[in-house]
């Protein structure tokens, strides 16, 4: 079946791997944003609707909101309405959007749920447990629902023979069924806190892995009780101290214990780019929390001192009038978004990992940076401050103060040498706590100790 998929934005990027699994054969993609057009997606040239009679397809799928707009626009433009599919009909009525199940002779049955499956920290740190759990011999399923960009975690799933059920709605989720298939049910982040009354009652050990800072629970308090948290086998763990503080002051109560993530080892092998000027990187998606704009305060103020010594670093996503009005200093730079695989090259070209944020509970981007011997300032609301020793392992700001941060910096410059010493010693923060094997013992023991039960 030839298809020529209508809009290539938000619904397109959350349901084009079931296009991708599905038997069709999409031959064409139109959009009416001039910007889009020409341009290539998914290896397909993106086309202007207007020549939409040019393709010889069985059905054009409409994937956008603008559904009653987009439909008039094809009838217009010749395409009868019996060949127009909207993205409604394309999953109405499915209780699995996808499924894919591998057999496994283990009786042990755990079941792991993902509120989104993409390549941001929570996700990737359950896909981790979950390739542990597998290499370890349990039957495992992960359940998720649909979001944007789910295909890239997902596939690494299928391929590691991890079974997988997606869904359109968690309403979909028979939660009632869950005991009579399943010994172990692990719920990833309390974002799942909507539908999850009913685990309470459950009868099979329910594990709730929290990763949420303060910020989260201010959010839904006043709509929402937990009280689906005291289940008799219900068990709370947490990403750190941040984590547990935030979920017991929120919730009222207690974590059983930590369960920090894990990390594989990887650096780069490429040789430093030699620099007379000192690197600092501040990774993570421009928003308030991330401090970037107490950093930029910093660079404004003490800047005149710092040009011809010191290069600054804002990796990741960043508008272009933002990236216009901090690259207007020479030494500052945004790179964009930069691929998980390529990270490793940004570690072994800076001389310091900066992390001001405002809330941070675990921050990944901190543990590789040590992972690489990087020195790393973090503020004192980020999680990895509970195992840094000031001036020994890593450097402390307070939070939301640009002054301390600004004297750190001219610190770190003045004594470049015993940073890098703190960026040596920093490393045993990531193999004593986040590497995999010291993840891989965490999870196997709470597991093993919740079958017990």
């Amino acid at each position: 079946m030839n298809i020529v998929v209508f809009g290539t934005g938000y619904i397109y990027r959350k349901y084009r791997f079931l296009l991708n699994k599905a038997s069709v054969n999409v031959i064409g993609l139109i959009d009416n944003d001039l910007k889009k057009q020409g341009t290539i997606i998914d290896g397909i040239s993106v086309d202007n609707p207007m020549n939409i009679n040019k393709y010889d397809y069985d059905y054009v799928f409409i994937m956008s909101i603008y559904v009653k707009e987009m439909t008039e626009q094809l009838i217009s433009l010749g395409v009868e309405s019996k060949c127009i599919v909207q993205e409604a009909t394309f999953i109405q009525y499915k209780k699995f959007l996808y499924k894919k199940v591998f057999k496994c002779n283990n009786s042990q049955r755990i079941l792991l749920l993902s509120h989104v499956v993409n390549l941001s920290g929570a996700p990737i740190a359950l896909f981790r447990m979950a390739s542990i759990l597998k290499e370890n011999g349990y039957d495992v399923t992960v359940a998720t629902k649909v979001t944007e960009d789910i295909e890239n975690l997902l596939y690494r799933y299928l391929e590691r023979k991890i079974s997988v059920e997606v869904y359109a709605d968690w309403k979909q989720l028979d939660v009632e069924n869950i005991e009579k298939q399943y010994n172990v049910v692990i719920v990833n982040t309390i974002d799942l806190y909507s539908f999850s009354v009913t685990f309470s009652t459950l009868k099979i050990p329910i594990l709730w892995w929290l990763h949420e800072s303060d910020d989260f629970y201010k959010n839904i308090k006043r709509n929402n009780d937990f009280s689906f948290l005291k289940g008799e086998n219900t068990f709370i763990y947490s990403v750190g101290d941040r984590a547990r503080q935030a979920c017991e002051k929120h919730t009222g109560y207690m974590v059983d214990g930590n369960l920090l993530y894990g990390i594989p080892y990887l650096v780069s092998n490429e040789n430093k780019i030699k620099s007379k000027k000192v690197r600092f990187a501040l990774i993570g998606y421009f928003c308030e929390l991330k401090a970037q704009h107490i950093l930029m305060q910093v660079i404004r103020e003490k800047n005149n001192m710092w040009q011809d010594i010191a290069e600054f670093w804002f990796v990741g996503f960043v508008d272009e009038k933002t990236k216009k009005m901090y690259e207007k200093y020479p030494n500052v730079y945004c790179t964009g978004v930069i691929d998980n695989e390529k990270m490793m090259e940004i570690y072994n070209n800076i001389d310091v990992l900066l992390c001001p944020s405002l809330s941070d509970t675990m921050p990944i981007v901190v543990t590789e940076a040590m992972m690489n011997k990087v020195l790393c300032v973090v503020s004192d609301k980020v999680g990895q401050v509970s195992y840094i020793q000031p001036y020994v392992n890593g450097l402390v700001c307070k939070a939301g103060d640009s002054y301390e941060l600004g004297e750190l910096i001219q610190w770190i410059i003045e004594h470049i040498d015993a940073g890098k010493s703190m960026g040596e010693c920093g490393f045993s923060i990531y193999e004593n706590n986040f590497s995999m094997e010291t993840f891989e013992k965490n999870v196997l023991k709470i597991v093993e100790d919740c079958l017990r039960l």
